[in-house]
């Protein structure tokens, strides 16, 4: 078969129009960039509002080529621009955003030329369009790292292979890659599952099971669709990422284990938060740094270089 050839033109930089926010009254402003600001009323936002009427997540802003998007985080309340009512808009110039009794005041800043890196591929993972070449040089740089991920994006968007090629880009690589597929697992066994069980610790536990965050020590645990994961064993798992030690069920001591943690969802975990099916302070536990994988419908030019990949394989 011969060479498919296929030239794609990459735009190397990018104008960026950020802006700043700051609580009405208030002298301090806070920046708006590439990297999210989250406001709410929870104390790990960038943002912390004390106002009863402000979720604990309540509105997100980010800078972009359009302007600052603001987006409605599923709040009860709602966010105001202008009066108006917004989910996901693009502000570029001077105005007020109201969450509940809260004004925040936002003014533009001027645009900043950023550059984009030439990194086509992360892996096995490849893409030439500007999303994904801005996530591959978050992979690698968050790899080196054991800093806990959550990784976001529908079915079929590559989870799990990005999960496998952070690992494989760590100082774990070698060591287990151990998946733990959180939306399988029955609700009456997530504790058991997670965390191992001893011999006759309840009815059906004929043999001892082992956590899998011990299957994984030196190495990765992969949680996959965490927000499936029941939400009575949530606060046990946050205690278990907190002080990297584990129980299992009918046990009577804490084990200890050394892993890298990545996890995954398909579900807006902000939203559950604000709709009570998702904690959280287990959220901002594992989301310490966050990519959302966008699907191909978003980046059709990575269309041609995913073909190309494909033949070759």
């Amino acid at each position: 078969m011969g060479r498919l050839d296929i030239t794609v033109g990459l735009r190397n930089r990018v104008n960026i129009r950020g802006g700043r926010i700051r609580m009405g009254g208030d002298e301090t402003w806070i920046e708006v960039g590439q990297d999210p600001v989250i406001v709410g009323r929870n104390p790990a936002c960038q943002v912390v509002v004390e106002d009863g009427k402000v979720s604990a997540v309540h509105v997100e802003f980010v800078a972009t080529e359009q302007g600052v998007k603001v987006r409605d985080l599923g709040s009860r309340n709602g966010t105001f621009v202008a009066d108006v009512r917004v989910g996901d808009v693009c502000i570029s110039s001077k105005c007020t955003v109201r969450l509940g009794a809260t004004d925040l005041e936002f003014e533009p800043l001027r645009p900043e030329k950023v550059t984009v890196p030439p990194i086509p591929a992360f892996g096995p993972l490849v893409g030439h369009s500007e999303a994904m070449r801005k996530i591959f040089d978050r992979m690698t740089k968050v790899a080196p790292t054991d800093l806990t991920l959550l990784i976001g994006g529908d079915t079929g968007t590559g989870k799990e292979l990005a999960a496998k090629a952070i690992h494989g880009a760590s100082k774990r690589e070698g060591k287990p890659f151990v998946v733990v597929d959180c939306g399988s697992i029955p609700p009456s066994l997530a504790e058991a599952t997670l965390f191992g069980h001893e011999r006759g610790a309840f009815t059906g536990a004929v043999d001892k099971h082992k956590s899998p965050f011990h299957d994984a020590d030196g190495g990765t645990i992969f949680l996959d669709e965490l927000g499936e994961l029941p939400l009575e064993v949530q606060p046990k798992l946050l205690r278990a990422l907190s002080e990297r030690r584990v129980k299992s069920v009918g046990g009577s001591s804490y084990k200890q284990f050394d892993v890298r943690v990545i996890a995954a969802t398909r579900r807006d975990l902000v939203r559950a938060v604000n709709q009570g099916s998702f904690r959280s302070d287990l959220y901002f536990r594992v989301a310490q740094v966050k990519i959302d994988l966008p699907p191909l419908g978003h980046r059709v030019e990575d269309i041609p270089i995913l073909v190309r990949a494909m033949l070759k394989d």
